[in-house]
């Protein structure tokens, strides 16, 4: 999955996110890679202080909505 648009937060405070699986592959029918999606939203979540206001995991991509506290978004850097 690359990184397309947006890596800094100085001037956003609600982002969205979006990203597709390589080749549009179904992944995220099975289980297991949804929880490691899960997982790893809930460790940016924690670390950089998002508040998570959704996500939607598709077969073959996801999307996850975030608001960015202004005071931290210099240190958001991707």
């Amino acid at each position: 999955m690359g990184r397309r648009g947006r890596l800094s937060f100085i001037s956003e405070r609600l982002c969205f996110f979006t990203t597709s699986v390589v080749n549009h592959a179904g992944v995220f029918t099975e289980d297991r890679f949804c929880d490691i999606l899960i997982e790893n939203i809930k460790h940016h979540r924690k670390h950089r202080q998002f508040k998570t206001y959704g996500h939607v995991i598709v077969p073959s991509h996801f999307h996850w909505i975030v608001e960015v506290d202004p005071k931290l978004a210099s240190s958001l850097m991707w």
